[in-house]
């Protein structure tokens, strides 16, 4: 015949959580409340049941979260995007003067050829004074008096 191995020893009263031994001292007061043992069993698996739930309920909740938020996520950095790309046409079309879409990588050539266009557009407008001065000569001049 075998010998049952002798059961576990129990741990000591320091080892118990506090929760735990306030549960346990309000279930079993006296060692009559021994036989109730059973009925505390129940009681106790029917809790973890319920939190077993709880936490399947709220794993799923997370998951949804979680989804909707990378969902939500992928669709304001598309938007981001689109408003970083119209941006970036407002700059471009703004720096060079004309109503049309400009891509956004040309902006780096267009900054680098604006010395050439600023001295050309001085260029142009010394002509304009010149021609002014000519035209403005002319007319402070009797008819009768040019050349």
């Amino acid at each position: 015949m075998e010998v049952a191995a002798p059961p576990p020893p129990l741990p000591l009263l320091p080892d118990f959580n506090p929760g735990i031994r306030c549960f346990l001292d309000a279930r079993f007061r006296s060692a009559a409340d021994l036989a109730t043992a059973a009925d505390v069993e129940a009681e106790i698996r029917g809790r973890c049941s319920e939190l077993e739930a709880l936490v399947s309920d709220l794993s799923v909740r997370i998951y949804e979260a979680a989804a909707a938020y990378s969902s939500c996520r992928e669709a304001a950095g598309l938007a981001l995007r689109g408003v970083r790309v119209g941006l970036g046409a407002l700059k471009a079309s703004i720096s060079t003067g004309i109503g049309e879409e400009v891509e956004v990588g040309t902006e780096k050539m267009q900054f680098e050829q604006l010395p050439a266009l600023a001295s050309e557009v001085a260029r142009v407008e010394m002509v304009r004074e010149y021609a002014g001065e000519y035209r403005s000569s002319e007319i402070r001049f009797p008819l009768c008096l040019r050349f």
